[in-house]
């Protein structure tokens, strides 16, 4: 790709303005790379006055705002264009940048972050572009094709590229977002039985498929079946189960967002529950892991990831018998809710006091020593 097109600013590979970046957050951060990709100069990052916490970024310098309005080791270059990332108080950070620099900005909205991330992804699939295959193969793992599948997937494909493939495919953690699925004591094994809870599009799934016995993709978002049935179509250890996960069994409301791969669906008993008006409402049926476990006979679970919008608390509490008897290795996430670090690895320890929890990339990942 020689040409990032976003909704306020076009970057492409001959453009000879310097470029600062206003934010070094996961969206600064990945259209750094980005415009690296292309050959494009990026000076610097800029933060507001007061919120400086780093000298560097990505060995790019941090200025706060008035460091860098006072040219401060004569950082200001002509011809300069600022892009501002962030999102909350977007107004006022354009406000003040507008007030103390004399340079032409624009602004990244969130829907910008699919269209930065295709940039950067676009050459590993780059071969399947023109091919028009069903089906594509990334170092093993095979996918749906984005540019034979819709518009829906295709987001959701580059949206969860860093995280879910870039990761667990490549073990190249350059491009995380809300970080990998996998750890060294955490990963899925060869001949393992993978709990999939969450797993949306099935991005996951496949990406770990190739090298595990069995995936059961627990996914209640009606509009996400059609993806991984096929999915399972070439990847025949994929189950999808289309139950929602919680502490009781029986059925439950749930609101289908229409941002399938940006948030998704969510339980509306969920103790995360940040719904808006234009979510469907649909009765889905709900289990716990137990009574799954049991009902289908399953022999044994060795790796659950979650990813359940607020749920995952609820999970685990219909999990206790599961996690007791088989110490399954855990890396569910732990953001959505500003007590689930503590909660979570508190229910945990209760099921089975054995297991070691450590905290890092908004998830929590357990794992008892064989």
């Amino acid at each position: 790709m020689s040409r990032l097109e976003l909704s306020e600013i076009s970057f492409e590979g001959n453009d000879t303005r310097h470029y600062v970046i206003y934010g070094y957050n996961v969206i600064g951060r990945m259209l750094l790379k980005a415009l690296r990709s292309l050959n494009i100069s990026v000076d610097c990052f800029l933060c507001s006055n007061g919120y400086k916490k780093y000298e560097s970024v990505e060995d790019f310098p941090v200025y706060e705002i008035d460091e860098y309005a006072n040219n401060k080791n004569n950082i200001k270059k002509d011809n300069q264009h600022i892009v501002v990332t962030v999102q909350n108080g977007q107004n006022e950070v354009l406000r003040e940048l507008d007030k103390r620099l004399d340079f032409s900005f624009s602004k990244i909205n969130n829907s910008d972050f699919i269209d930065i991330c295709g940039c950067l992804f676009e050459s590993y699939v780059l071969p399947w572009k023109m091919a028009g295959d069903k089906y594509i193969s990334l170092n093993g793992a095979k996918f749906l094709n984005p540019y034979s599948s819709d518009k829906v997937y295709f987001d959701t494909f580059f949206y969860g590229f860093g995280d879910l493939i870039s990761t667990s495919v490549y073990n190249d953690l350059s491009y995380i977002y809300e970080g990998p699925y996998e750890l060294p004591n955490v990963s899925v094994d060869e001949d393992d039985v993978v709990f999939d809870l969450g797993s949306n599009v099935g991005l996951f799934a496949a990406a770990v498929a190739g090298r595990c016995k069995k995936i059961y993709a627990f996914e209640p978002l009606r509009e996400a079946y059609k993806y991984i049935s096929e999915l399972a179509e070439i990847c025949p250890n994929i189950e999808l189960c289309k139950y929602a996960v919680g502490d009781y069994t029986g059925k439950a409301e749930f609101f289908d967002s229409d941002d399938l791969g940006l948030g998704s669906g969510k339980l509306a008993q969920s103790h995360f529950n940040n719904s808006n008006v234009n979510d469907k409402r649909n009765m889905v049926d709900i289990i716990t892991i137990d009574d799954f476990v049991e009902k289908n006979n399953v022999e044994r679970v060795d790796y659950i990831k979650a990813d359940i919008e607020g749920a995952e608390r609820d999970m685990l509490r219909g999990a206790m018998k599961t996690l007791r008897k088989f110490a399954p290795k855990i890396s569910i996430c732990e953001y959505h809710l500003k007590d689930d670090p503590e909660v979570l690895e508190s229910l945990i320890l209760e099921a089975n006091p054995n297991y070691i929890v450590s905290h890092k990339y908004m998830k929590i990942y357990a794992y008892v020593p064989k």
